[in-house]
């Protein structure tokens, strides 16, 4: 959810592949590919999401972990838009995942990046845009310099989206719920809101957090209860402010009956409205006990899961909704409840699914820490990108009902260094403490328990 005006970018992007091509031949990549004054009129054009390594072909020397298909390359995308921004509106460009090494340029000005294929991540693109005037926005991927033990896929595989703002708005996944009472009666519903004021004068702004039962179809029903606050916001800063309300006769998150709710929040200023932010939440407790195993609401519940992968079988990479929703049906037909996200932060998509359809998620980081399983794997963005990269899986992820432990990784023997495991856990702890953090652990000469976590929700 999130910011109210919000536009899918997905449509007439244009698209051309450099550096290592299907056939196993190479392309020389221009230089200055992020001008504005490019010809591009004979790139290929298309929508997203796009795997431009699906189409093969197959080729044998290839490696079959990644299914013996042309995944690595140089793939560049450019679309062109034009913006109306008046004055003191922010303009950001979210991206739910991009595979890999993304960097972008506006009218041919560097924008940031981000080398994680499968993070989530925003720029912000409003020091670059020409207001009324055609834009060109630029991406450029790189798997020549990204391996994996599996399918990646490449290209900007999921959706993108463009956001805008007014100077004093909610910042991006700048609301964390929590429900830490819970009773048949009454839930208490802890709200934490981040504010940005990008005004260059202080301002006190009103918050009014609206909370509604929310349908399997993301309506809202009657209003359940309202919390108001006040909050002051220095120039150019960031401040946040915690609401606290009480839900009467909660509707329980459950496997069976996966009832959610949702928090309006509106952001206003000299009682003009700046900002509409929605977050989806559900109210319910988890435990994990040493007798009773995992518990739901206070039940047990014996967790029947799989290690699903994000691609999408014979469709590839690029995120397909429906077919994932076929995915999720067929597990659950066949009894399963649960789902790990191996190895990696999956689309959003696929949490919003679970909150309704009633799967629990285990919610997974990367599959290597500062030693590589492949040469060029995770290990070279650890020591730069770890932290940052372990927050956006939390910020983004951490309403989910479904989500229930988080994962650290997978099957990293580095796990044996308590001191390293303790730091990637506890950047994980501080973001969301309701939550035990745990890691795909397979060293045989282990036993040292480097989970944590209680009740919470």
């Amino acid at each position: 959810m999130g910011n109210a005006n919000v536009l899918l970018f997905d449509e007439g992007w244009l698209f051309m592949r450099y550096g290592l091509q299907a056939d196993g031949t190479s392309l020389l990549e221009p230089s200055g590919l992020e001008k504005e004054t490019v010809d591009d009129s004979d790139w290929q054009k298309l929508d997203l999401p796009h795997d431009w390594a699906i189409a093969g072909p197959f080729r044998i020397e290839l490696g079959g972990e990644t299914g013996k298909l042309p995944y690595q390359g140089i793939g560049w995308y450019r679309k062109y838009f034009t913006p109306e921004q008046k004055v003191g509106e922010r303009t950001y460009i979210d991206f739910d995942g991009a595979m890999a090494n993304a960097e972008v340029w506006l009218n041919g000005e560097y924008v940031g990046t981000w080398p994680y294929g499968y993070n989530s991540f925003r720029l912000d693109l409003t020091p670059f845009i020409k207001s009324g005037q055609k834009n060109v926005l630029a991406v450029r991927l790189d798997t020549e310099n990204w391996e994996s033990r599996w399918y990646s896929g490449a290209g900007i595989y999921r959706h993108v989206w463009l956001v805008k703002c007014q100077p004093v708005h909610i910042a991006h996944w700048g609301t964390y719920i929590t429900t830490p009472e819970i009773t048949d009666r009454s839930a208490k519903v802890k709200t934490e809101i981040t504010v940005e004021n990008y005004e260059h004068m202080p301002v006190q702004a009103q918050l009014v957090t609206s909370y509604f039962e929310l349908d399997i179809d993301d309506v809202p029903g009657g209003l359940v209860t309202q919390q108001t606050d006040i909050i002051d916001i220095h120039a150019n800063s960031t401040a946040k402010t915690v609401m606290t309300t009480d839900l009467l006769n909660p509707k329980r998150w459950d496997i069976q009956s996966p009832n959610r709710y949702l928090a309006q929040t509106k952001v206003f200023v000299d009682g003009v409205l700046m900002d509409t932010y929605n977050t989806s939440f559900g109210v319910r407790t988890i435990e994990f006990t040493a007798h009773n195993g995992f518990l739901l609401n206070g039940n047990k519940v014996e967790i029947k899961g799989v290690c699903n992968h994000h691609d999408l079988g014979s469709l590839g990479a690029a995120f397909n909704k429906s077919a994932l929703k076929r995915q999720l049906d067929i597990l659950q037909d066949m009894g399963c409840n649960s789902i790990r996200t191996s190895h990696n932060p999956p689309a959003p998509e696929l949490l919003e699914l679970a909150d309704k359809m009633g799967l629990l998620v285990w919610d997974e980081a990367f599959d290597a820490w500062r030693i590589g399983k492949r040469k060029k794997d995770y290990n070279l963005l650890y020591d730069e990108w770890h932290e940052r990269d372990i927050l956006a899986l939390v910020h983004r992820d951490r309403n989910h009902p479904s989500v229930i432990i988080w994962s650290i990784g997978n099957e990293v023997m580095e796990q044996r260094n308590v001191e390293m495991t303790k730091h990637l856990a506890d950047i994980m702890r501080k973001a969301d403490p309701t939550r035990p953090v745990t890691n795909g652990y397979n060293d045989p000469d282990g036993g040292r328990e480097v989970g944590a976590g209680h009740n919470g929700s």
